[in-house]
């Protein structure tokens, strides 16, 4: 694997999702152990990267539906945030 100052964006998504699919594996209940879990395994990393700080999350959320065309989806989650 190349070393993180060369790695191109498809590199990056491709260990992205694989670190996304091992943290499922190794923290989701077994109830929660779909074919398609990366929503709840994305959603409780997320979780612990901001420190559980909902506003990050939802800002975090956001750029997400802004990215997919989700404009006014957004828009409305960040009306949710205080100052942002």
């Amino acid at each position: 694997m190349a070393n993180r100052e060369s790695m191109t964006v498809v590199e990056i998504h491709e260990r992205f999702f694989a670190l996304i699919g091992e943290y499922a594996k190794r923290n989701l209940t077994p109830i929660y152990q779909t074919d398609d879990n990366r929503s709840l395994a994305l959603g409780k990393m997320m979780a612990t990267a901001f420190g559980w700080d909902g506003n990050a999350i939802m800002l975090a959320a956001a750029e997400a539906l802004e990215d997919s065309n989700f404009h006014d989806d957004a828009a409305e989650l960040r009306a949710k945030v205080p100052g942002a």
